[in-house]
């Protein structure tokens, strides 16, 4: 990594010279410069310059080791002498630099000699002799070991050898880059101006070419090492201009953190000493001109502290000083009252023992850093200045004002004046840049009070004591008074807090021990008197005050200090430039605005970049955000204080643009209230924090309170105790809850964070309102009330504009569609006349005939209808070009892959209702709504010239060039959607303003005219002296064209300004979206009003009116207030949780119960929409929308007669008594006068269906939840629950009952099944819904997004009833275009089984048509196979493929290798399913194993059930043994593998040993017949078999595969007993005659019996493994030995049982799992088989012979059938189907307008158009050109 860097250090040095350096000469004097020599000198000066810093921190390292010494004491000394010279005087310092380090290098070799020699033993013996043992180790004397020892001198070693190098290898070249220049005069003129200064210091080129670094940063790279070389640049300039500006942010702000970590300092360290500290900073604070003195005597101080603690850690200081007790004092000698006090002064001061001297000094060692970085920064300010004051001839001097971008100001040597180069308040406003730029040089100066406001209420809200409550006191005096008090006033404050600040440190401190001071409070005693001096912050010994609270106090000390500057640089006249720079703070409250001049930039109506966009949407909508702050403020806890913001906040709301719009004194006035109220809950709170906290709170008693007693009920309504460490303890017992627990479990809520963050926000506000900037806003707020209904007029117009196209487009399809059918007749007609065996329609009066009567007359004509090319649509053409750019080879190709062919125009959005009209100006955006996505004037890096191949193959692909051009194609196709979207309002935006524009020139030209009759006119300006003279056509040049605008704008700007028209035409919706939302969250009767008044009103209107809004901003304010209202914990129902739990509880349904957490996002998102609906309706001027605004449009009479009649009709009703039911009966009779039809059907259809899905898939929360079980679980029982079914019956219903009506285009009837389903639904959801479930429905998942898109369904219906439905319904909804999405999806739709036929038989029930349902079955038919067609040769023609090519490899192996990979594994799907099958079937372990053993046809002589801990699990070590076993026999490899092979299907966990106990549990008896008949057997050397039977028991894993697993298998293993076998019938013959009372045991062994190893199959019974019987033909039976047994214990028993026995087998192979080496154990090792999941049982239990006859076969005939088309190509292989795509859609235009003869005839056309091959042919030809 280190050569790759140094080989690009050299390769950029190179690549510098070769550029820079030009002349011959100097090339062949730097080739000699060899790249070793450069980068020794780079390393040498890189050391040079930062080896001094390396030389002070190994010096202060080694001086605060652990342990503490005199020679450490000593190097601390050197450390402190050197940074404190270095403050004293540079001079000083730099010439006593070298003998320093001279001095500290013989310091250390004499202490190397020390320590080192010290360890000789004479040297130790003789200074032992004659210094103690103390004295000795105080100065570091001691004796280690010898590795301890090399340890030890490791860290002086190493600083002695870097002080040797800093001596004698960089102090030279350190002095020479320290030197200061002289401080002459610079006669002659000036290398630059002080902007060029400025520009030459922020780049900081000392040996770089600008202009070469420019032109490399501009160039285009074409390698990597070129790419490099400018992320070097780019990376070499950040740095430079970074260390520029942070180097000026250290010269400005260094000194307030060296008093920040003084603070620190003080605060968490408490001593005496620090007292100095204190002062010392409280000076700095005050008087900034003195930061030299105060740095000096800081770090003098501080060094002497330094010096003290660490001497106080010697150890002849501890035998001397410590032991002796010389500064303890006992003051309990004195007095018995004074043992409180501290005995160790000491300590008090700041002096102690401690075993980490560097923790306990650390903070003073960075106090010393920070003063010393403060002395470099000074240095080095001055250092750069002198350098640029030599290189540009001029004396630069530091910037006495505190700006960041321009420190440097330019001293004039003859007169004494300075010249300032700064960003002033008038360049600030042309740029977001300059504005940054002047806000970080003035943010201070224009908002010093508000931010010390802001600091005060932060330190009142942390402390909450005494000093909190003055601090209040102090805010409340500045917030009543005006800024010209507050400057005189100010002194006294920062005075205030000058003496307060030291003062209350001393307190903290407290009087010295050794004094031993009684303070006079002491001896008071009452309950509570403790934290009462802590709120008073009275010294105390015991519990002194929080020293961690002066940190607020310190800021607020230095922000007050600041602002005191601020003031003094208004009064002074030598600061007025920098008070003209800022522009003046004096408040403007003026009388006579009408004849003043504003003299900002009218950003309202003219914005000029993106700044002037920000300033109006700060400035238009600040104040609805503070607003909503202060809601948030009142809610965020419910209290009467809270209750007061939300009234105050609900006042403004209300009041809106008319508070807004008043005059400034009353608007400051007002807004000035709101602020008193807020300080006035600040106040309130911490006033009574010490009657709560400490006085209250001790008189509860211990057994806790009611929520609803007076402790609680003053708690909710006013504060809780904020600090709870100052509640007076109690004794209590520990069983017994704290009461505050009770009622304030919530109290951090109430802190004063809101109510300060309120406050912050309602200052800013008020600068802004009394700001020149916010008259333009009044101004266009005045304007908007004028205009208030001028916006309804222009829309009206493009309505019924609008609405006569869309007639007379009807008109002229239906016409044409009318000719088509009188050229038929006239073409009958003439064929009667020519041929009487021609049969015309006319005479046909059968249907079936007519149907059946078409003939060739039909086709014997041109048709002029015009062939359907579909119109582009947008996305289309988006997606397009995205595929051409991923496809691009490179990035020219791509950039060319942008340019489209020419395309027919856009579409109109179905959703938008309205389109702009001819009468208006050009206004349709030319930039934004054709179909060219990417614009040239937009990109003129991406249209360069493409350039030839050779050089475009050598390019690379660029990823993210292309990524940032698919972002730009997204980016143009949303502008353009939300362009079309809001195409009107856009148009009727730009047609007021230009109405606003005419009427502020009106206005100015009067202002003018007014001002021209005075003697003398002065224009206001925001600077007393400096009077900007104001242009008199500025308004005359506003007029500008926002299609211009928007065209010389950038893409990101297009988008954004899209996007605001488009939510600002969608703006009730937003509205409507937030009352849903409202009523979602809450559930009950107060906000159900709020959907009904949408579903049932406002979205059945064409424009909901002004009345509706006001009523429901009311409602909704006054819902707030009722639900705040009853948030307190004192009601009866909010004091338990048993209501709370009830769904159907009045305090439930009414919504009135208490909520965690009063404020809800809910209502301030419904207020705020609101609300901003409000502004938007005035901004486009229909708040005050009235009839009579239809003055001028082409309907007037229409309107006027409609008008006529509804007064009428009102006037009537008014004589019957029903006047209230005019506006219903109104409506109703409009509802077949919309002015535009829309088709949402198929919104409505997707609506219904997500409900259904959300029902079936959680019916738990919708039913009972008593069963516990899902809808899936229930129906695979078998079982359908009622209600489910109802549910599911009912939802198809609603479907159908729609789907009905939009048939029969029945509008009235849709009204009032829209009635029905909004009051039923709101019925059953939020009353009855609760009592079934019983849980409430804010708590109900399921039911809110049912309810949800419920709502979306309502409002789609809605639009619905409001717009009518369409004349013409043809075909499905996803047939309106042609691609591919579409395809699809109307394939998808095809293959759901019955939705077709349902579609299609309910659409002939309700539609009026002379066809039988069989002619429209094929109809239907034929409609859907067109579509596909059309939409298979649109493909064709998007897509067209050359002649005479060959496909595409990508397309041959792509599209073809997949289906052959495909039609593979089908092939072999059976096969690789269950080859792999192990990987996913499940263990099936037995459960259970019952063994017998029989011997002939009798009763059992042996039974045993194996259970639980008798089946043991094979474990994977048994497995691999017996892998191993196998392995090591000795067999054929044949055997081997076929055991192998068996093993391989089995894990260990599929195993089990059986281990049975070798006594049987039966008591053997057996009757004397059946004895005697098997002994005879046994006699008569008849066979007689033994019988080894077992049953082995499994559990079934699921129901659904009961049928692929046997729950209970069986087996058998058959012995004979020969008649050779005659010691085994002797001793049954003795066992049964009885001879077992012998003494003597008769055994005998039946070999082979038991079976080792068995196979037990999922379904089929256990088989013997005949791989393991010829792996193990020993091992696999097992011998029994078996005999007849009787209890010896229990005399005269006749019980008897037999035993078995395995032992005398000598298995060669037994697992750790078997107890068969156990005598009472019999052992068998099961192979249990897998089984299949439930979810693919349906596969395994056919098996793969199954599969194949039945899966695979199927697929291949299916498969079969789809590819044998030759039949169909007469029908599928059309060369164009427009002509046949007419005809149908002329058919469903006919039907729709009531044609039915005209319907059959055409589809008699169709019908013999299939039934001629020759003119299908003829008439599916493409047109020709």
């Amino acid at each position: 990594m280190l050569l790759f860097w140094l080989t690009l250090r050299q390769y950029i040095n190179e690549k510098r010279m070769n550029n820079v350096q030009t002349t011959d000469t100097r090339r062949n004097s730097t080739s000699h410069d060899s790249y070793p020599r450069r980068l020794g000198r780079w390393l040498t000066n890189l050391l040079t310059k930062y080896w001094i810093f390396v030389s002070c921190g190994m010096l202060l390292l080694v001086s605060i080791q652990t342990t503490v010494v005199l020679y450490r004491i000593i190097y601390m000394a050197f450390y402190l002498f050197f940074i404190l010279s270095f403050q004293i005087s540079f001079g000083f310092w730099r010439k006593t630099a070298a003998t320093f380090h001279l001095v500290i290098i013989i310091y250390s070799m004499l202490v190397l000699i020390g320590i080192y020699i010290y360890q000789f033993e004479n040297v130790n013996v003789f200074l032992s002799e004659r210094l103690s043992k103390e004295l000795l180790a105080s100065i570091g004397l001691e004796v280690v070991p010898s590795d301890v020892l090399a340890v030890k001198l490791l860290t002086p070693s190493t600083f002695l050898v870097v002080n040797i190098m800093q001596l004698y290898y960089f102090h030279s070249g350190w002095m020479k880059l320290i030197t200061m220049p002289s401080q002459r005069d610079f006669p002659g003129q000036a290398n630059g101006t002080l902007t060029e200064i400025h520009a030459y210091a922020r780049e900081n080129t000392d040996n770089v070419n600008k202009a070469h670094t420019d032109q490399i940063l501009k160039s285009e790279t074409k390698t990597w090492q070129e790419k490099l070389y400018k992320i070097y640049f780019r990376t070499n300039r950040f740095y430079k201009q970074l260390t520029y500006y942070g180097w000026r942010i250290a010269e400005l702000h260094t000194f307030k953190l060296i008093l920040f970590i003084i603070a620190l300092t003080c605060a968490f360290k408490v001593c005496a000493f620090n007292v100095i500290l204190i002062i010392l900073a409280t000076v700095g604070l005050t008087t900034s001109q003195f930061r030299k003195i105060i740095n000096l005597l800081t770090l003098t101080a501080t060094g002497i502290y330094i010096l003290a603690s660490m001497c106080y850690q010697l150890e002849i200081a501890k035998q001397h000083i410590v032991e002796k007790n010389f500064f303890v004092r006992n003051c309990s000698q004195i007095s018995s009252n004074m043992s409180i006090i501290p005995n160790d002064t000491a300590k008090w001061f700041g002096l102690e023992l401690t075993s980490n001297i560097d923790r306990f000094i650390g903070f003073y060692i960075l106090l010393t850093i920070c003063l010393t970085f403060d002395a470099i920064v000074r240095y080095r300010q001055k250092h750069r200045r002198l350098l640029l004051s030599v290189q540009f001839n001029v004396q630069l001097v530091g910037n006495r004002f505190p700006v960041l971008f321009e420190p440097f100001a330019i001293k004039n040597a003859d007169d004494g004046t300075h010249e300032f180069d700064m960003v002033n308040y008038q360049q600030a406003d042309q740029g977001i840049n300059n504005f940054f730029k002047y806000l970080a040089n003035f943010i201070f100066y224009r908002f010093g009070l508000e931010i010390c406001y802001t600091v005060i209420v932060i330190v009142v809200g942390s402390r909450l004591d005494m000093m909190a409550v003055l601090y209040a006191i102090w805010l409340g005096i500045f917030l009543i008074t005006s800024r010209r008090f507050i400057q005189r006033i100010w002194p006294a404050y920062v005075f205030f807090l000058v003496i307060a600040f030291p003062l209350q440190y001393i307190s903290v401190v407290g009087a010295p021990p050794l004094l031993c001071f009684d303070y006079p409070w002491i001896n008071i005693k009452f309950d509570g008197w403790i934290q009462l001096r802590r709120w008073l912050f009275l010294p105390d010994y015991v519990n002194p005050p929080s020293a961690t609270q002066l940190i607020g106090d310190f800021f607020q000390l230095l922000f007050a200090c600041q602002q005191w500057r601020v003031f003094k640089y208004e009064t002074n006249a030598k600061d007025r430039i920098y008070t003209r720079a800022g522009g003046s703070n004096r408040e403007i409250i003026y009388d006579k605005e009408n004849f003043k001049e504003n003299p900002t930039w009218d950003f309202v109506m003219n914005r000029r970049n993106w700044f002037d966009h920000m300033k109006y949407v700060i400035f238009m909508y600040s104040a609805w955000t503070v607003l909503s702050i202060v809601y948030l403020a009142g809610t965020t806890r419910t209290s009467l204080l809270g209750l007061g913001y939300l009234v105050a906040c609900f006042y403004f709301f209300w009041y809106g643009q008319d508070f807004l719009t008043k005059h400034v004194t009353i608007m400051l006035r007002l807004w000035g209230f709101l602020i008193y109220y807020c300080f006035s809950v600040i106040f309130i709170k911490t006033c009574l924090q010490v009657a709560v906290c400490i006085f209250l709170y001790p008189l509860l008693p211990c057994d806790g309170v009611k929520r609803t007693s007076s402790f609680c009920t003053f708690v909710d309504l006013l504060v809780p105790c904020l600090k709870t460490d100052w509640i007076p303890p109690k004794n209590c017992p520990a069983t017994f809850k704290a009461s505050q627990d009770q009622c304030d479990r919530n109290a951090t809520s109430a802190n004063l964070f809101m109510d300060g963050f309120c406050m912050i926000c309602l200052l800013l506000q008020k600068r802004i309102f009394g700001s020149y900037h916010w008259k333009h806003i009044v101004g266009e707020l005045r304007l908007q009330a004028k205009l208030a209904s001028q916006g309804a007029v222009l829309f009206n117009n493009i309505s019924h504009k609008r609405m006569r196209e869309e007639g007379e487009r009807e008109e002229q399809t239906v016409n044409k569609i009318t000719r088509s059918l009188e050229r038929i007749k006239e073409q009958l007609r003439l064929n009667q006349l020519e041929s009487q065996t021609a049969a015309a329609p006319a005479d046909v009066s059968e249907h079936f005939q007519a149907i059946r009567s078409g003939d060739y007359y039909m086709f014997d004509y041109e048709s002029d209808e015009e062939e359907d090319e579909g119109k582009q649509d947008e996305a289309a053409v988006a997606q397009e070009q995205i595929i051409r750019v991923i496809a691009a080879r490179d990035k020219y190709a791509a950039t060319a892959a942008l340019q489209k062919p020419p395309s027919t125009p856009l579409p109109e959005s179905p959703s938008q209702e309205f389109l702009p009209i001819e009468d208006f100006e050009p206004t349709t955006l030319p930039a934004t709504t054709t179909t060219t996505i990417m614009e040239p004037t937009t990109m003129p890096e991406l249209t360069a010239p493409i350039e030839p191949k050779e050089h475009s193959e050598k390019s690379e692909k660029s990823v993210f060039f292309k990524i940032r051009l698919i972002g730009q194609i997204a980016l143009d196709y949303f502008t353009n959607f939300f362009n079309r979207n809001s195409r009107d309002y856009r148009d009727v935006s730009k047609k007021l303003g230009q109405m606003k524009a005419q009427d502020k020139i009106a206005q100015q030209d009067q202002l003018r005219r007014s001002q021209a009759g005075n003697a003398a006119t002065t224009v206001v300006d925001l600077d007393e002296d400096n009077c900007v003279p104001v242009e008199n056509d500025r308004f005359d040049n506003r007029i500008v064209s926002q299609t211009s605008q928007l065209k010389q704008s950038s893409r990101l700007y297009r988008f954004v300004d899209s996007l605001f028209y488009y939510i600002m035409s969608r703006s009730e919706l937003v509205c409507y979206t937030a009352m849903v939302i409202n009523h979602l969250t809450s559930g009950s009767l107060l906000s159900i009003p709020l959907p009904l008044s949408i579903f049932l009103w406002a979205m059945l209107s064409s424009r909901p009116s002004r009345n509706y809004w006001i009523t429901i901003i009311t409602y909704t304010e006054a819902m707030i207030v009722i639900k705040y209202i009853f948030q307190f914990r004192f009601y009866p129902w909010n004091a338990t949780e048993i209501t709370e739990m009830n769904p159907l509880s009045p305090v439930n349904i009414i919504g009135i119960n208490r909520k965690e957490n009063a404020a809800s996002a809910a209502d301030l998102f419904l207020l705020l929409s609101l609300f901003i609906h409000r502004s938007i309706l005035k901004q486009l001027g229909l708040w005050k929308a009235e009839p009579s605004t239809l003055d001028g449009s082409a309907d007037q009479d229409a309107a006027v007669s409609t008008e006529q009649e509804i007064s009428s009709s009102q006037t009537s009703k008014k004589k019957t008594n029903f006047y209230c039911f005019g506006p219903f009966i109104n409506f109703c009779r409009r509802l077949h006068q919309a002015l535009f039809v829309h088709d949402v059907y198929a919104s409505l259809f997707f609506c219904d269906f997500i409900n259904m899905i959300i029902v079936i898939c959680f019916y738990s929360q919708f039913g009972e939840r008593a069963s516990g079980n899902n809808v899936v679980q229930t129906i695979k029982e078998n079982k359908v629950p009622v209600a489910f079914l109802v549910m599911l019956l009912i939802q198809f219903l609603l479907i159908v009952i729609d789907r009905a009506l939009y048939l029969r285009r029945n509008v009235r009837g849709k009204l009032f099944f829209h009635l029905f389903q909004v009051i039923g639904v709101h019925i059953w959801l939020f009353f009855v819904l609760p009592g079934i479930t019983h849980t409430k429905f804010r708590d109900n998942v399921a039911a809110q997004f049912w309810y949800l898109f419920k709502c979306i369904y309502f409002g789609y219906s809605s639009t619905q009833v409001r717009l009518g439905y369409p004349k013409r319904i043809a075909g499905n909804f996803l047939m309106k275009k042609f691609n591919y999405v579409n395809q699809i999806l109307y394939r998808i739709y095809l293959l759901i089984p019955f939705l077709l036929e349902l579609r299609t038989i309910m659409d002939w029930i309700f539609t009026d048509t002379a066809l039988g349902l069989s002619s429209w079955l094929q109809l239907e038919d034929v409609y859907s196979n067109m579509y596909l067609l059309k939409c298979s040769r649109w493909a064709e023609k998007k897509y067209p493929t050359e002649r005479g090519v060959t496909r595409p490899k990508l397309t041959k192996y792509g599209v073809g290798g997949s289906l052959l990979v495909l039609l593979i594994l089908l092939i072999w799907f059976p096969l690789l399913f269950f080859s792999f099958s192990s990987s996913f079937y499940q263990p099936n372990p037995p459960t259970e194993v019952n063994v017998e053993i029989k011997v002939g046809p009798y009763l059992p002589i042996y039974h045993m059930t194996a259970q639980d801990i008798d089946l043991v699990s094979f474990s994977s070590t048994d497995l691999k043994i017996l892998r191993d076993k196998i392995d090591t026999l000795n067999a054929d490899p044949t055997i081997k593998d076929s055991a192998y092979g068996f093993l391989r299907d089995f894990n260990y966990d599929d195993i089990r040993c059986v281990n049975l106990f070798a006594t049987s549990v039966d008591i053997w008896d057996i009757s004397q017949p059946v004895r005697d008949t098997v002994v005879n057997n046994l006699r008569s050397n008849l066979t007689v078999p033994v019988r080894f039977s077992y049953t082995i028991r499994r559990n079934q894993l699921d129901q659904d595969n009961s049928a692929d697993v046997a729950a209970i298998v069986t087996g058998e293993n058959t012995i004979s007993i020969t008649a050779n076998d005659k010691h085994i019938r002797n001793a049954l013959i003795q066992i049964l005659n009885g001879t077992v009372d012998a003494q003597i045991a008769i055994n005998f062994t039946i070999l082979n019996l038991i079976p080792r190893f068995l196979h037990v199959k999922p379904k089929a019974n256990p088989e013997e493994i005949i791989a393991f019987k010829n792996i193990f033909p020993r091992d696999y039976y097992g011998n029994i030995t078996m005999g007849l047994n009787r209890t010896k214990t229990i005399p005269n028993s006749t019980d008897v049982w037999w035993e078995m026995s395995e032992h005398g087998n000598k298995y060669s192979y037994t697992p750790s799992c078997a107890y068969s080496t156990n005598h009472n154990y019999l052992s068998m090792l099961l192979f249990n088989d897998k089984v299949s999941p439930a979810n693919i049982s349906f596969l395994t239990r056919y098996g793969i012979i199954g599969l194949y006859t039945t899966f695979v076969v199927v697929v291949a005939r299916l498969l079969r059938t789809v590819l044998q088309t030759s039949r169909t190509i007469m029908f599928y292989e059309l060369p164009s189907v427009e002509r046949l795509w007419h005809l149908l859609r002329n058919i469903y235009l006919v039907r729709e307008n009531g044609m039915l003869r005209i319907e059959e005839e055409l589809f008699a056309k169709l019908i013999f158009l299939y039934r001629s091959p020759k003119t299908l042919i003829l008439f599916t030809k493409p047109k020709s050109k």
